[in-house]
């Protein structure tokens, strides 16, 4: 009986060493393929997001990068008439935020499992990025070609090099400091 035990006990043990280990092969290979480590901004953060978003009736929300997509619910939470669309290519994060919004009722969100340079923004309202520099510069003629007029670009902790922020908001979050800088295409 005890021998019995003792094996179940092994093989459970040893299920859950491969799903971990897996799941951190998982974040290695996305964090190889991504332009930004998969590294969720604090709710408090995915919040102020939310509001800082300028998003009247029938405007459309991306997230470049989204992760777990925590930007992409905390702004489809408080914009009921807005689509809100995450597009992250790493496949861990994306299967978390599959996961987290099939649990909840969130019908004006979608996930785009997809690199975001092959994303067209054309009719984007606002887009949220939480990038390292090098990607979001490669991204600014993007998005200056894309997005309409008076669309809006919140960017956490990076700059864009060639444009300056409408507004900058320092945010005690977690553990440290963020920004949320405000841009106007």
């Amino acid at each position: 009986m005890v021998e019995i035990f003792l094996l179940i006990l092994s093989i459970v043990l040893l299920l859950i060493v491969c799903a971990i280990g897996g799941a951190l092969f998982l974040v290695f290979i996305g964090n190889l393929l991504a332009d930004a480590p998969f590294l969720p901004v604090p709710q408090k953060i995915a919040n102020r997001v939310a509001e800082l978003a300028y998003l009247p009736e029938g405007s459309v929300f991306y997230d470049l990068g989204s992760g777990d997509g925590r930007v992409v619910r905390a702004v489809a939470k408080a914009h009921l008439e807005t689509a809100c669309i995450g597009v992250e290519k790493a496949p861990l994060p994306v299967l978390l935020a599959f996961l987290i919004t099939s649990r909840r009722a969130f019908p004006n969100v979608r996930f785009i499992r997809q690199d975001f340079r092959e994303v067209t923004l054309t009719g984007g309202t606002c887009v949220f990025l939480y990038l390292f520099p090098e990607a979001m510069r490669a991204l600014a003629p993007k998005l200056t070609t894309e997005l309409s007029r008076g669309a809006r670009i919140i960017s956490c902790d990076f700059t864009f090099t060639d444009r300056t922020p409408t507004a900058a908001e320092k945010i005690h979050a977690g553990r440290r400091w963020h920004t949320l800088y405000t841009y106007q295409v």
